[in-house]
């Protein structure tokens, strides 16, 4: 899964411009949006850093899920130690059909290809990868007298995880694989947000003021700080005002769990 305004009446209508919600719009939608748990609204409002922290946001408020996922996806990887050559010659196969597909690779490559463009790849990426790798864990998914894989779900984070690696499965990265869970769960729209996890991983809440500062002005973009008073706690954003429309670029999250604790 943000009143009064101080700035000068002719600066605000600046701000406005014609067809898109200004900054003090935008702040107030995106902070209502968090405050009411509504995560797809909050998604309206956020790119880049801001997309990453609405995404943790939506973790955290999961982790019971993610602490299960994690658990079941690492024991699952435990299959791929007994077809070393069969895997070894899918992900070849894979690689060649990606090589051979319309997808940009280099875009995502690319550090300045937004998240949410990237999961778009990925989910191109991911229809190539699990038609190739699927047909492994075939034999899994019934009763097997090594193991057994009962759920499909866990079977497609592990494809998403391969095909994140290139074609490798490195299971000694923790970080790597919650990652890979973190972003399939967005990829399938299974993140959201509950009021509980709001209230304690935010500083938000009802907005008292709101004050907005210039922080940079060039030919493409403007950055501008915005300085939140709530009832809760006093917290900033940054808004990045461009042509289209104005997007939260970045905001903080508070009592942050470390990832590892995530997965304990």
């Amino acid at each position: 899964m943000k009143s009064k305004i101080l700035i000068p009446l002719t600066v605000a209508l600046l701000l406005n411009g014609c067809g898109k919600e200004s900054p003090k719009e935008v702040t107030k939608s995106f902070v209502g949006a968090i405050n009411d748990a509504d995560f797809e609204e909050a998604y309206k409002y956020v790119d880049n850093k801001g997309l990453l922290a609405l995404d943790s946001l939506a973790i955290y408020c999961k982790q019971d899920d993610l602490r299960k996922y994690y658990k079941e996806v690492k024991k699952a990887f435990f299959v791929l130690n007994l077809m070393p050559v069969k895997f070894h010659e899918t992900t070849k196969a894979y690689l060649n059909k990606l090589k051979k597909s319309d997808i940009d690779l280099e875009k995502l490559n690319d550090d300045k290809t937004y998240l949410k463009d990237r999961m778009k790849i990925f989910k191109k990426m991911f229809s190539i990868a699990k038609e190739s790798y699927s047909p492994l864990f075939e034999k899994y998914k019934k009763k097997n007298k090594v193991y057994t894989i009962k759920n499909e779900e866990v079977i497609d984070m592990m494809i998403f995880y391969i095909m994140a690696n290139d074609g490798y499965s490195r299971q000694d990265s923790p970080r790597d694989l919650l990652y890979s869970i973190m972003y399939y769960l967005d990829m399938k729209g299974k993140l959201s947000l509950n009021k509980q996890c709001v209230k304690k991983y935010t500083y938000f809440g009802d907005i008292d003021d709101i004050k907005y500062k210039f922080k940079r002005d060039d030919l493409d973009e403007k950055i501008i700080n915005v300085k939140i008073k709530t009832k809760e706690d006093d917290t900033k954003l940054e808004i990045l005002d461009n042509k289209d429309k104005n997007i939260i670029v970045d905001w903080k999250l508070r009592n942050e769990p470390r990832l590892y604790r995530l997965i304990r």
